[in-house]
């Protein structure tokens, strides 16, 4: 019979970033309102924080199936071509994967379990609010 583990977690992380907006832009500041083609990049690291939360199904005695689901947050402030500043970043992903349990050879050697992940699936989607 299956066992069925829910857990949760919460962590730090540093999150990498890329942030870019191209296309035609209006100039505000002229008042003949002029357009022009422009593209506009900042990237950087920047710490944040995660929550997560998933099943581990157990379907052995050494192999078990998870999901998963972590949402993480961060800040950055962009350059100065940027208005207004996006700010906060947050993403949502989602992965499934196979986990293998095995033994240690020997006690002084390896942990006693030790797990090894099988990424099957994962999605993910960002939003810059």
């Amino acid at each position: 019979m299956a066992t069925v583990s829910p857990y949760v977690g919460i962590g730090p992380d540093l999150v990498f970033y890329k942030y870019e907006e191209f296309g035609d832009f209006i100039d505000f500041g002229d008042p003949e309102r002029s357009i022009s083609a422009d593209d506009f990049v900042s990237e950087g690291a920047r710490p944040g924080f995660h929550v997560t939360g998933g099943l581990r199904v157990r379907i052995g005695h050494d192999f078990s199936i998870l999901g998963e689901g972590p949402l993480q947050w961060a800040k950055a402030t962009l350059g100065d071509d940027f208005r207004p500043q996006p700010g906060q970043g947050r993403a949502a992903s989602r992965h499934v994967g196979l986990q293998r349990r095995r033994r240690a050879e020997h006690p002084l050697l390896a942990p006693a379990r030790a797990c090894y992940d099988l990424p099957l699936a994962r999605s993910e989607s960002a939003l810059a609010i």
